[in-house]
């Protein structure tokens, strides 16, 4: 039996099939969980979602993947007992500053991208070891927070970016001609991204 989840989105203009979103993982007990992105002219709060039954979600969903392998055999076999519908994913603004006299914000504090980067505990990691290596090294707690800020804005401003990206492709709305990069392309800048605990952080 599938089990699954949607998060309505915003998007402009009809729908057209293909700006639906859906991805699918398979559990160890056999079951198959997938999770879809509808677009929607104007975003709906949590309760407003909640407040529409599960069956009539999926009577929503399923026109939109006519022919698709696996969206149409696991709509079609999604119960709405298993379908659990959510609030709309939710990106958090660019924070304007990082620290203020001995306060430093860490992880989403300071960057919370979209939920489709799948790197929100990533990137919380990361700062957390940059900022250890910037107070390690630097003699004050104010050089130490502007060292790591500068380190880690960079960074996390292409993690949002992309996922940003990522979501107006989801919702039909993507700039530009499609690409297809090659796994290489798509993951290495994310996933070999590399901090040299045993270099000194300097001002």
């Amino acid at each position: 039996m599938p089990v699954s989840m949607m998060l309505p989105r915003k998007a402009s203009g009809a729908l057209p099939c293909e700006a639906a979103f859906l991805g699918h993982w398979a559990l160890p007990d056999g079951r198959i969980v997938w999770f879809g992105s509808l677009p929607s002219e104007d975003p709906l709060t949590a309760a407003q979602v909640r407040a529409v039954p599960a069956a009539e979600w999926l009577e929503r969903l399923r026109p939109l993947y006519p022919g698709h392998v696996p969206g149409e055999t696991l709509l079609a076999r999604t119960a709405p007992e298993d379908l659990m519908a959510v609030g709309p994913m939710e990106a958090m603004p660019d924070v304007p500053a990082w620290h203020r006299g001995r306060m430093v914000l860490v992880g989403d504090a300071a960057h919370a991208p979209s939920s489709s980067s799948g790197q929100g505990a990533s990137l919380a990691a990361e700062s957390a070891v940059e900022l250890a290596r910037c107070l390690r090294d630097l003699p004050t707690a104010e050089e130490a927070f502007t060292a790591y800020e500068r380190l880690r804005r960079p960074r996390v401003s292409v993690i949002a970016g992309d996922a940003a990206a990522k979501n107006k492709a989801k919702a039909g709305k993507a700039e530009g001609q499609a690409a297809f990069p090659t796994p290489e392309q798509m993951f290495a800048p994310v996933h070999r991204h590399h901090i040299d605990w045993d270099t000194r952080v300097t001002t």
